[in-house]
């Protein structure tokens, strides 16, 4: 998969607008070229320095996180934070479905979780 189709398509399934904070990080960081192959990508849900020292000896192209810390420079990376938590089949719904809540409603705006 080329980098630009990795980038349209986590876009498309983890949109922006259901971010609980609109000015968070959000998408692409540190992507030079678009048309980059991707061979192996790395998800994790912070990038420490271990998991960044697990992406360079890894020989990994891209690190997908859920929290908004940003790798640092020569990393090719894409940032969801809580648009991850929101969007369907994400975070909140993989709770609320591992959790087996009974007749759950969304909490508030519905971005918030379940109750």
């Amino acid at each position: 998969m080329k980098m630009s189709d990795a980038i349209r398509v986590c876009k498309e399934r983890i949109p922006k607008e259901i971010a609980w904070t609109q000015n968070e990080p959000y998408g692409e960081y540190n992507i030079e070229d678009g048309n980059k192959t991707i061979s192996k990508a790395l998800y994790c849900v912070t990038p420490t320095q271990g998991v960044l020292n697990l992406f360079k000896a890894g020989g990994y192209d891209l690190l997908i996180s859920h929290h908004p810390f940003i790798a640092g420079k020569g990393i090719p990376q894409l940032v969801f934070h809580t648009a991850l938590d929101c969007c369907e089949g994400g975070l909140n719904d993989m709770w609320r479905d591992h959790l087996g809540l009974k007749n759950p409603y969304k909490h508030f705006d519905g971005t918030l979780g379940w109750h």
